[in-house]
């Protein structure tokens, strides 16, 4: 299905163009894991395909599911909910990301990053400066004033060298030092030379330079 706005009011609409669920929302986002997370009275909740409403609007914030999890916001701080709205982590962080290869990165007390479990279990120590979500099991980290990437058990797969990483499409990631960008793959093998002022994301096969 796909969003569509109709006299300022939300809906989803099938291939066909056919209304399947009312415009009635103030905002949603699409569907991932067959839920659609929609706006109403200022806050968030949850529905189905069906626009059965799993968890009434009653969140500041929230992001799509992933990994059957959503992060959510009350009270400025940050929560995992399951379907239902039922609290599976607790909200304790200003800061968090979303779950990905079952790890979500977190902002600790002491104001470094790590990674938990779906248990809240802290799984890769809080020693980072900045973190992403993981990527075909990989994950972005900062060490000022680097980036590099880690594996799930938080052994370095791209070394904290660069200036920027960023994940572009097709298990290949943007790497940039000193304003000019290259190419390396998820292993940190190097695919082009560093010349490029800019990159697009990858589709088909092709990006933009």
């Amino acid at each position: 299905m796909a969003a569509v706005k109709i006299y300022g009011k939300w809906g989803f609409i099938d291939k066909a163009g056919k209304m399947q669920i009312e415009n009635i929302y103030d905002e949603v986002k699409s569907f991932k894991e067959n839920i659609a997370l929609v706006k109403q009275y200022g806050n968030w909740g949850f529905i189905n395909k069906r626009n059965k409403i799993l968890c009434r609007p009653v969140f500041e914030k929230a992001n799509s599911f992933s990994n059957g999890l959503a992060r959510v916001s009350a009270e400025g701080k940050c929560g995992f909910v399951n379907e239902k709205g039922e609290t599976v982590i607790p909200f304790r962080s200003k800061y968090a990301g979303d779950f990905n290869n079952r790890l979500a990165p977190v902002r600790t007390e002491n104001r470094k990053w790590g990674f938990i479990d779906r248990d809240d279990q802290l799984i890769l120590s809080d020693v980072y400066d900045e973190a992403g979500p993981f990527e075909n099991g990989i994950a972005i980290v900062k060490r000022r004033p680097k980036y590099g990437a880690i594996d799930k058990m938080g052994e370095s797969r791209i070394a904290v060298i660069y200036d920027d990483l960023l994940f572009i499409g097709e298990n290949l990631i943007k790497v940039s030092i000193n304003g000019l960008s290259s190419l390396i793959n998820e292993k940190g093998e190097t695919i082009s030379e560093m010349k490029y002022n800019e990159i697009s994301n990858f589709k088909e096969g092709m990006a933009k330079v």
